[in-house]
């Protein structure tokens, strides 16, 4: 009996390593093939022409790493992912599958950029998932992010129709003037708050531009000195003078005796 007991427990030894598979993770010249629970990392730019991505299994691109897709065959499926830290463009063909619990996850924290064309989740859009909202400032001011109530991460998710609100603060001295997407680009808006949902394609930096604010003027007032002989007949025009500006003193309301500029008096020990 311990005999045939034995036979059995080896038979479904035997049975179990049939359906064990080794995890499988190649990139090699313009092909990725990733199954079975395998992880692959890309770390240089890539043309891929053969894309396949299944069973539990992941392909990260790195952050400043552009993976182009111009495929014969692009498989994302059975809970697998896509963890986008740089930049996923181009054309995926017109038979691309993409189902089954499987994401592309955008890290827009790190400056990930989603532009390919005529890719979608045939389960729908719900698997194309961002994390935080890359906003940037000139600087001179701080931004927040918030996803309604919630302040948004590095590893806050939304989905493609999220709204993000921002909002801009200015340092000292300076005052908020515009947001763009990135430095020197296109203006969204001149609000301090401003709301953004997210796209398909074509994500981009929430750039905030601040300004330094002109220094508000100082005003002199400008008397005469007690003791003046006649002071009652002395005029100056205007009593009160920003820096630089020109006063006029007259006696007796008709002869000018000086004009000059006013200036801050200086400090006295």
């Amino acid at each position: 009996m311990k005999k045939i007991t034995s036979i059995v427990a080896l038979l479904l030894m035997l049975v179990g390593a049939t359906h064990t598979k080794a995890q499988i993770a190649e990139i090699w010249d313009d092909n990725i093939f990733i199954s079975d629970g395998g992880a692959g990392t890309l770390t240089s730019d890539m043309t891929c022409e053969t894309l396949e991505i299944n069973y539990s299994s992941s392909l990260t691109i790195n952050q400043g790493v552009t993976l182009k897709l111009n495929c014969k065959i692009f498989y994302l499926l059975d809970n697998s992912t896509i963890e986008l830290h740089g930049t996923l463009t181009g054309n995926a063909g017109s038979d691309a599958f993409w189902f089954n619990n499987s994401y592309i996850n955008i890290y827009l924290s790190d400056g990930a950029k989603y532009t390919v064309t005529d890719l979608s989740c045939m389960q729908g859009d719900g698997y194309l998932r961002y994390y935080g909202y890359d906003a940037e400032t000139d600087g001179n001011g701080t931004v927040s992010v918030k996803n309604g109530s919630t302040d948004v991460t590095s590893t806050s998710i939304g989905y493609k129709t999220t709204t993000y609100s921002f909002t801009a603060t200015p340092n000292d001295g300076y005052k908020f003037v515009s947001w763009t997407k990135g430095a020197g680009g296109d203006v969204l808006g001149t609000d301090a708050s401003i709301s953004i949902t997210c796209e398909q394609n074509g994500q981009y930096q929430v750039y905030a531009n601040f300004e330094e604010e002109a220094p508000a003027p100082v005003t002199y007032s400008i008397t005469i000195a007690d003791g003046t002989e006649d002071t009652t007949n002395w005029t100056i025009t205007p009593a009160t003078a920003e820096e630089g500006q020109t006063v006029t003193i007259k006696y007796d309301g008709t002869r000018k005796v000086k004009s000059i500029k006013a200036v801050k008096k200086a400090a006295t020990n």
